[in-house]
């Protein structure tokens, strides 16, 4: 993955407004390729099977090349996920935050994909020093607040996780919007009533504006992803990502899944 670095001489970067402005443009990088997951509900493997890794140094230089070239300091990666390489992302923010250190007036910013794992499998450490190598915002994949069903979705994490990563994000200045899905074949009432405590619980995290906000979506059987695989899921010749049941939870009816989505 060490190829050139891009190339942004052809675009009049002035002409751009950011997300507020014309003072928070960002450039787009890709760190990684494919994901480190197998989520049920996502069809990434199909496109790019092998998860690769940019060098976390090698990264930095990028950044700090462009940030100097195009005097521009925010940058967001675009691929699938930023700390799928947890030892390459760790390599990164360290070279981040000395260049931020030894740069005061010049300190660079990033946002990107994230995954939340269990708790215990991130050095609390390392949150601090996100923030010194300027992480800004993360779009994280929370997906449900049910265990149960974050286990059938093959997430490798649980609730516990999310709340661990939102607790530190929050210690350090990190702001995030999560993903979340309802209407999951594995889906049951008491789940979805679960998933609905669950962020009724992280109140004050939207209080404080750790969360910006939360991009809801329905379940859908996307072409390619793991769970074509599922022989217990029989899907509509008309419309095969959203008109389906489950053998193994029959009471999973379209009705009931567009009721759930519509409600949270």
């Amino acid at each position: 993955l060490k190829y050139p670095y891009p190339n942004w001489d052809d675009y009049h970067l002035g002409l751009y407004d950011g997300l507020t402005g014309k003072n928070d443009i960002q450039l787009s990088l890709v760190s990684s390729k494919g994901c480190v997951r197998k989520c049920d509900f996502c069809n990434v493997v199909l496109h790019q099977p092998k998860f690769q890794s940019k060098d976390g140094a090698f990264m930095a230089d990028e950044i700090a090349f462009l940030s100097n070239k195009y005097n521009i300091r925010l940058f967001t990666f675009a691929d699938s996920i930023a700390n799928g390489n947890m030892v390459s992302l760790t390599e990164f923010a360290k070279n981040a935050a000395e260049f931020n250190k030894n740069n005061p007036d010049k300190q660079i910013s990033w946002s990107g994909n994230w995954i939340a794992r269990r708790k215990g499998k991130v050095n609390e450490d390392f949150y601090k020093l996100m923030r010194q190598s300027g992480a800004k915002h993360l779009t994280v994949g929370a997906e449900h607040g049910s265990n149960h069903v974050l286990a059938k979705m093959n997430k490798k994490t649980d609730v516990e996780g999310l709340l661990h990563d939102l607790y530190h994000f929050d210690l350090n200045g990190i702001q995030c919007n999560l993903n979340t899905i309802t209407g999951h074949w594995a889906e049951t009432p008491n789940d979805f009533l679960e998933h609905c405590d669950t962020f009724i619980q992280l109140g004050p995290s939207f209080a404080n504006e750790t969360i910006t906000n939360v991009n809801s979506y329905i379940f859908k059987t996307i072409w390619g992803s793991p769970v074509n695989n599922n022989t217990s899921i029989v899907s509509s010749e008309n419309d095969y990502s959203l008109i389906w049941y489950c053998y193994e939870n029959i009471n999973c009816t379209l009705n009931g899944r567009l009721k759930r989505y519509n409600s949270f």
